[in-house]
């Protein structure tokens, strides 16, 4: 049989032949929870002649579909509806299947009923959690959640999230810091502690210099993260030096279709076919140039931008603070984080969490053992240790079992980084948990890589010649900037102590 996702309508629409109350608990509680909901009705339909099937089908002009569902009184997102504990449902008789989840923390549920004329019925789905983060001194942040017309405490609590940085309002755990604000602006998010900061952008049609005029005006009380690192401007962004974060997980990570390739910004020049997890690895791959371009960024996760309505905290960042004096702000922008969209990690190199810098006098040598504590929903491809955007460690799930969770030292003498991964063997985008890193300094040196500040180089002479081939653009509003950048990465370049 062949298997068609249909766009989805609302099953208030139809004519109401049976009823059924699902409700969501706790498995240890039996309280109710707040959770999403996919429901999806399978049909058999006659096939329309003048479209040829996608695959082959088991049945002569028919074809297996699968509708998605919404339902009445509930916040809608783009992979099905979110239940506060219960919802009633007005549904066609037939059979149906759902999915039933809360936040990584807890197991996925999947379950189907039908449904009979004039029934009324419940069904009770208890999710069992699999891990309390909370308990192990974390919290769960999507660092930025654009403006939506529905409730977000509920999204939040439907998927077990701790904090939203948006720019409405933020929700956030009773001890968690100052209420934040987030501003979007361009490629960038300007995040500022208790209410926006009032700070003037000229106008302009060209979000980029939106963008760039926002990092001029940039107050020390102010963060700015990069939410698109596909950015035409990103070699410009960064050479400002005022970057503190990059979202390595971002809009282009979504649930509801895989995302080919970024709507704006530069083309990512690879050799290897494309797929649905391409856009997701390279991402991963240009934070790493950054990180041994010589910056210090934290990397971050959340819904993004252009995400709007899709199942916040998806994309989200954990943060450390097992430390009661550090405030959750501090903790994001010093890396003591990792970013997911599935996998649970927990990484520390000689008892140190991600974010922490080992410094090393000319001539040292140390060695540094990394000790994981991973937790899965999803079929495993791989874990790894990344060391100045080289493979130290990998392994299969079962082969790191059987190795009783042992993890090969690194040896450091020169300046670095190193992180570590978990990559899924999830088809519909990349999913995958990646630490912050660790950094290595030596005689008070980061590492510079020469290839990485000319990976930057060749961007921004990509960026100049993309500025040229538009009509609309203010090149002479631009050459400051542009300038600058091409003397901050000649510095860089001079300065490389590594390949």
């Amino acid at each position: 049989m062949s298997w068609v996702t249909l766009t989805a309508f609302s099953a208030s629409g139809w004519s109401a032949e049976g009823e059924l109350t699902l409700r969501v608990v706790d498995e240890a509680t039996g309280e109710p929870i707040a959770a999403r909901v996919e429901l999806t009705r399978p049909e058999l339909v006659a096939a329309d002649a003048s479209r040829p099937a996608p695959r082959p089908t088991s049945r002569r002009n028919s074809l297996r579909v699968v509708r998605p569902l919404s339902a009445r009184g509930t916040i809608p997102t783009t992979s099905g509806f979110v239940v506060d504990g219960q919802v009633r449902l007005n549904l066609k008789e037939g059979p149906y299947e759902f999915r039933v989840t809360h936040g990584p923390e807890y197991r996925v549920i999947r379950g189907n009923f039908t449904i009979e004329k004039t029934s009324e019925d419940e069904h009770v789905v208890a999710l069992p959690r699999i891990l309390d983060m909370h308990e192990l001194g974390w919290n769960s942040l999507d660092a930025f959640s654009p403006d939506s017309r529905h409730d977000l405490s509920q999204r939040m609590r439907s998927e077990e999230l701790d904090v939203a940085w948006t720019n409405a309002a933020t929700e956030e755990v009773p001890d968690a810091s100052e209420p934040v604000h987030a501003d979007s602006v361009g490629d960038l998010i300007a995040y500022s502690l208790g209410e926006a900061s009032g700070m003037s952008v000229p106008t302009t049609n060209d979000p980029t210099l939106a963008a760039l005029t926002r990092l001029t005006d940039k107050t020390n009380a102010q963060r700015i993260a990069i939410a698109n690192p596909f950015a035409w401007a990103l070699p410009v962004y960064l050479a400002s030096q005022k970057i503190d974060g990059n979202f390595v997980l971002g809009d282009w990570l979504r649930l509801d279709s895989p995302v080919l390739k970024p709507s704006v910004g530069r083309p990512f020049p690879t050799e290897h076919p494309r797929d649905n997890r391409s856009l997701g690895r390279e991402a991963e791959q240009i934070y790493w140039e950054m990180l041994s371009a010589g910056f210090r960024i934290a990397p971050l996760a959340g819904t993004g931008i252009e995400a709007q309505d899709h199942p916040i905290g998806y994309n989200r960042t954990y943060v450390n603070r097992e430390e009661a004096s550090a405030s959750l702000w501090d903790s994001v922008w010093q890396g003591n984080t990792f970013v997911t969209n599935g996998p649970l990690l927990q990484a520390e190199l000689e008892d140190h969490p991600p974010g922490y810098v080992f410094e090393l006098s000319e001539g040292d040598k140390v060695s540094l053992t990394p000790r994981v504590t991973l937790t899965v929903r999803d079929p495993v491809d791989y874990l790894e240790v990344i060391v100045n955007g080289m493979v130290h460690y990998t392994a299969k799930l079962d082969e790191f079992a059987k190795a009783g969770g042992r993890i090969s030292s690194i040896n450091v003498s020169q300046p670095g980084w190193a992180l570590v991964r978990v990559v899924t063997l999830h088809e519909d985008h990349f999913r995958a948990a990646v630490s912050a890193p660790w950094y290595f300094e030596v005689g008070g040196q980061r590492r510079i890589s020469k290839r990485s500040v000319e990976f930057f180089q060749r961007w921004l002479a990509d960026f100049e010649t993309e500025l040229k081939s538009q009509r609309e653009a203010d090149l002479a509003a631009y050459a400051p900037y542009i300038r600058a950048a091409r003397r901050f990465w000649q510095v860089q370049l001079e300065q490389a102590n590594a390949r």
